[in-house]
């Protein structure tokens, strides 16, 4: 963990206690130490010093890098995945609820849980409180209880959007539910304002903020319209649904615009009303949310704002099982030695994990806790590893490392929309930046640049050498002579460790052999891309990060190719794995493969409802261009109008 990361951890923690820096000295025991140098950058703190800091701001240094360090292991994991699995999907399926309870209960016995898990088990209890309807009194015990853990000073009477981290933004969520089912709406509406503000203020990367924004923004959204507050509730709504779509994948965004649609029609704007209602109807269905689903259809009935359902009811399918994978984590007590453990398990020497990312040496250094590195090497450490960084300490990044996530979170989000000039624009900025002149930064620039150049010229020869170059400033070696240009060689990726944008580069180059008439290899490149992710990828939450997308891609390209069960096959599978994960942006995308794929094997009846989700999911998450090339095509085949 970089030094200025600790700096910025120990100045956010004094603050939010209100306490002056020499106060902290008082509590620490030292005299002479330069806390301001240590805040702000200037100064390392020896491992001695920060643990010391750290116990005097009541917060253990375990509790920050906490699963390693709570001595972990697979099963344990597994526990978190389908607590984490069970919970999102208690409310719409009872099985899931009988889990759920069934999990937590078997978790409250074990005592050897490290501080921040155990308060992860506390939030847990408080949301399955919620969905039981149990007595709000309670799940205001259990908050209190859980936020004590790791922020003793809070105060729900005066809380001002403090600083918030781990799961302190879910048991202060809880509790403003807890106040709106008491009535106490003044309450829950400033909890939940105050959780917004505070989300703005974390000084982690934005795992945080996304796991928790779109949620709060939701549920602000419907204390607004219960005290009658529609202007207001319609702003956060459509805020809402813009950090559903861009950072929870859609997850959230039926629920946002169905809250969105009953404000137009208490505003009396019942023909926006009417478009919004249809589209949400589809989506839950989409999602499996088929109680929400019915909810939507009475509301529209109700106010007679009926539609066409094309029998869609017909075609639902039961909630996906959990699914994991996980192995065994070897006993560590620091970042360095767990890097080595992992890499000594998977059979890689130093140089293989390091290549493109950083030095032998330095990883030697790493590894042994003589040096830190930054968090984007890290994170392509971890993911070569087939991990996901997230699940085994948590990292905090430096105002310059934040401002640059933002920018990259932000130039993917305008591509995955085409919007490229936008995403020119915002490339620009970057590259002029030091840290992306070389490795796996250079890398992300290679690549959204073959992207941008690929929307203005096509599938050309340049292209594919664009794309072959991004690979190769990571992984590939550079020929003597033409320093400049690299080699691909597809025949050796199904046993090659790959990092995330590793993965993005090859399905790149996959899409543009299909594309260019090479169907035969670049169908090959898709299934050898997915048998590699099976083979190295252990945790489930760093594959699905881009395997949909491959498997997407592997099923549109194997119907243009005529195997259309095959490709219909892959679709259904590919959908079952976003409905486990909620993500509605590829579930729109599987659901035309599968339409397109029943239409080709002349199944027109069990086709429509299909794309009529395929269309409506579409508009939701923002992809137009999709939404469009759907209604065209069941215009002409079937003389629908969508």
């Amino acid at each position: 963990m970089p030094s200025f990361e600790k700096g910025d951890l120990i100045r956010y923690l004094r603050i939010r206690k209100g306490w002056l820096q020499g106060y902290l000295l008082e509590q620490s025991g030292f005299v002479d130490l330069n806390i301001s140098r240590i805040e702000t950058h200037g100064r390392s703190p020896k491992d001695g010093t920060y643990t010391a800091l750290m116990e005097a701001l009541e917060l253990p240094v375990e509790t920050y890098f906490y699963s390693f360090m709570d001595d972990f292991n697979a099963d344990d994991f597994e526990k978190f995945d389908c607590l984490c699995y069970s919970l999102n999907w208690a409310a719409h399926c009872q099985i899931q609820l009988q889990k759920a309870t069934s999990v937590l209960d078997g978790m409250k016995r074990i005592d050897e849980y490290g501080e921040v898990n155990r308060q992860f088990i506390i939030s847990s209890i408080a949301r399955l409180y919620e969905i039981q309807a149990r007595n709000p009194n309670d799940v205001l015990e259990l908050a209190k209880e859980g936020m004590a853990i790791t922020f003793p000073e809070f105060n729900s009477l005066d809380f001002k959007g403090d600083v918030l981290l781990f799961n302190e933004p879910q048991l202060i969520h809880s509790q403003a539910l807890a106040h709106a089912k008491k009535g106490e709406y003044d309450k829950a509406i400033n909890l939940l304002q105050q959780i917004k503000v505070g989300l703005t203020k974390s000084p982690q990367d934005d795992r945080i903020k996304e796991a928790h924004l779109a949620p709060v923004l939701l549920d602000l959204s419907r204390f607004l319209i219960d005290v009658g507050k529609n202007e207001e509730a319609l702003r956060i709504c459509i805020e809402g649904n813009n950090v559903s779509v861009k950072h929870n994948k859609g997850r959230y965004t039926p629920d946002l615009l169905f809250a969105k649609a009953k404000i137009l029609h208490a505003l009396g704007k019942e023909c926006e009303c009417a478009e919004l209602i249809e589209s949400v109807y589809f989506g839950y269905t989409l999602m499996r949310k088929y109680g929400m689903a019915n909810t939507v259809k009475q509301y529209a009935n109700e106010f007679g704002l009926g539609f066409e359902t094309y029998d869609v009811e017909a075609i639902s399918a039961p909630v996906p099982e959990f699914n994991t994978k996980n192995s065994p984590i070897p006993q560590c007590e620091s970042i360095g030695e767990l890097i080595r453990g992992l890499r000594n398990s998977a059979g890689l020497s130093l140089a293989e994990l390091s290549k493109g990312i950083c030095s032998v040496s330095n990883l030697g250094k790493i590894e042994n806790n003589e040096i830190t590195t930054n968090v984007y090497h890290l994170e392509g450490i971890m993911q070569r590893l087939g991990r996901d960084i997230g699940k085994y300490f948590d990292t905090f990044l430096s105002s310059t490392d934040f401002e640059e996530k933002q920018m990259r979170d932000e130039l993917n989000s305008r591509l995955a929309h085409r919007r490229y000039a936008e995403a020119e624009d915002l490339l620009q900025k970057l590259k002029t930046k030091k840290a992306y002149q070389k490795g796996v930064n250079l890398q992300f620039i290679r690549l959204a640049e073959a992207s941008i150049y690929r929307e203005k010229n096509g599938y050309n020869d340049t292209h594919l050498e664009m794309l072959i170059k991004a690979w190769g400033t990571v992984r590939g070696t550079p020929n003597e002579d033409t320093p400049d240009e690299y080699t691909f060689d597809e025949d050796a990726i199904i046993n090659q460790r790959l990092t995330f944008k590793e993965v993005t580069t090859v399905n790149q180059i996959a899409i543009h052999l299909c594309e260019t008439g090479q169907q035969r290899k670049g169908l090959r490149l898709f299934e050898d891309l997915i048998k590699n992710m099976d083979k190295f990828y252990v945790d489930n939450t760093e594959k699905m990060r881009m395997y949909p997308a491959i498997l997407y891609n592997y099923s549109k390209n194997l119907g243009r190719a005529g195997m259309r069960k095959d490709a219909f096959a892959l679709a259904i599978e590919g959908d079952e794995i976003c409905a486990g994960d909620g993500d509605l942006d590829m579930l729109s995308s599987f659901a035309g493969n599968r339409a397109y794929s029943l239409q080709d094997l002349g199944d027109k009846e069990k086709s429509v409802p299909i794309f009529a989700q395929a269309y409506h999911s579409s508009g939701m998450v923002g992809k137009i261009e999709n939404q469009n090339i759907t209604k065209q095509y069941v215009k002409k085949r079937f003389n629908i109008d969508f």
